[in-house]
């Protein structure tokens, strides 16, 4: 029941693969939102009843396509670095009289997320020096944590 299972699943990943493919690198959709989503839905619960998450699994990653060139983006603001300091006062120096939005360092991606009346409109890496980065909306605008709209108010 569980090799089924799971053979079910590797034709699952390969159906959604195709899908995607077809998506995002042609723009030429085989399936209708709902067909792609109910293909997923069926992989997650395969994966949840088997235990078993395939290597190449699309619940495990991002869809979408790998750009040849990431187009650069001038901040509007420089997006400066405080390095890995857990000082409140090498913080306080490093503001001196600027407004600032400091949050915590984690290792990833620092994105800049921009947003006109309220949609989603652009997602830019922190790149070099801080000054200018790259567009990655293309890639950003598929992640499950990054809302396409929030409250304008």
């Amino acid at each position: 029941m569980k090799k089924d299972k799971i053979m079910r699943m590797k034709e699952l990943v390969n159906e959604i693969r195709e899908a995607d493919t077809a998506y995002y690198k042609y723009d030429d959709p085989k399936l209708t939102d709902r067909e792609y989503d109910l293909l997923v839905d069926e992989l997650t619960k395969l994966e949840s009843e088997t235990g078993v998450i395939l290597s190449d699994s699309p619940t495990q990653k991002v869809s979408g396509e790998i750009l040849e060139e990431l187009v650069p983006v001038q901040h509007t603001k420089p997006m400066l670095s405080a390095d890995k300091t857990k000082s409140v006062e090498d913080l306080v120096r490093f503001a001196k009289d600027r407004d600032v939005i400091l949050s915590w360092k984690l290792d990833g991606l620092t994105l800049v997320l921009r947003f006109s009346y309220g949609k989603f409109r652009q997602a830019i890496t922190r790149g070099r020096e801080g000054i200018i980065g790259e567009d990655v909306t293309h890639t950003v605008k598929h992640f499950l944590n990054v809302p396409l709209s929030v409250s304008s108010k």
